[in-house]
């Protein structure tokens, strides 16, 4: 019992010795620990109080000012990027990509032309004469068809009015169509037909859209459409279909109205290529396809002629426009 005693008492002792051991070796370790610059700074700004205090603020204010010269030099790319960055946005411009910002005034190099948002029509109208030589050929008849050779000539008031005329070549390019010649001699019918000399008329054109587009991602054209319409003169007679070596018909002078829409495509500032339908309408005399047996020259002449009957001749024309004067000034600067 007394010896059990001894050897407890013992192993406290090396206990209690070890700890102290410990506790002096963490100690000494302590008292050789080093400290950086930053962490001995704050030391001694946690000394000073105010001193802690404006390095923090002067600290925070500097943290600001890189941040408030981003923010500057993003928005001055962004207003520069849309050219109306003015002096700074080009000099910010200039300076984040190394590049010298063009003057201002001059021109700019390839590649570096700016997208305005209004831009400059790209072929003025007002006040220049339009030549528009094309051929014409109808769409809607089906016993006939009736080509022509045109030419047309306008004066634009302004940018989108427009005052002309237009003659059109009918005589010696009138045919019948297949369809017919089957229906004659299928059915032994005659249809009536007529052939036309020519066509002149005055009309009034309004110009309401205009705009661009891309060709094959190559080429910007211009481009514009009008509506039109007037009146004129149609020269008409019919084709004699019944007994043609005994009748014969005179050119008979008829009023004629038309309305029509047309576009054109600008291949420089004064040469377009256009195409256009219009629709002529006038009362048209035909022949009477009834044959009386007591017919002579002086008695049955009035009888040739039919009730009349009214005519939609639907063409379209092909051709270019030429534009006159070739030049022409811009009146407001871009």
């Amino acid at each position: 019992m007394k010896k059990r005693g001894t050897l407890l008492l013992l192993l406290i002792c090396v206990v209690c010795g070890l700890v102290s051991l410990m506790s002096g070796a963490a100690f000494a370790q302590g008292a050789d620990m080093t400290f950086g610059e930053d962490e001995t700074q704050g030391d001694k700004t946690d000394q000073g109080g105010q001193a802690k205090d404006k390095n923090k603020k002067k600290g925070t204010e500097e943290e600001e000012a890189p941040a408030a010269t981003s923010k500057s030099e993003g928005e001055a790319d962004v207003l520069s990027s849309l050219g109306i960055g003015g002096e700074e946005g080009a000099k910010a411009e200039g300076k984040k990509g190394g590049k010298k910002a063009p003057a201002a005034g001059g021109k700019e190099k390839a590649g570096e032309h700016p997208i305005w948002a209004i831009q400059q029509i790209y072929a003025l109208k007002g006040g220049r004469f339009e030549l528009m030589p094309f051929y014409g050929i109808s769409m809607n008849d089906p016993y006939v068809v009736h080509s022509a050779f045109g030419v047309g000539l306008n004066y634009y008031i302004t940018e989108v009015l427009a005052l002309g005329v237009n003659f059109l070549w009918f005589y010696g390019f009138n045919a019948e169509t297949d369809t017919m010649f089957h229906v004659g001699r299928s059915f032994r019918l005659s249809v009536p037909i007529n052939e036309y000399q020519l066509n002149a008329n005055l009309n009034f054109s309004y110009v309401p859209l205009y705009g661009k587009f891309a060709l094959f991602n190559e080429w910007i054209l211009h481009w514009d459409a009008w509506l039109t319409g007037g009146v004129g003169l149609m020269r008409s007679r019919p084709v004699p279909m019944i007994d043609p070596d005994f009748r014969t018909f005179d050119w008979n002078n008829l009023v004629e109205f038309n309305v029509g829409v047309g576009g054109r495509i600008f291949l420089s500032r004064f040469l377009a290529i256009f195409f256009e339908i219009r629709d002529y309408m006038f009362l048209e005399k035909v022949e009477n396809p009834v044959a009386l047996n007591d017919e002579t020259w002086e008695s049955a002449k009035k009888n040739w002629y039919g009730d009349d009957s009214f005519t939609s001749n639907v063409m379209v024309h092909a051709g270019v426009s030429i534009f006159i004067p070739f030049a022409f000034d811009y009146e407001l600067t871009k």
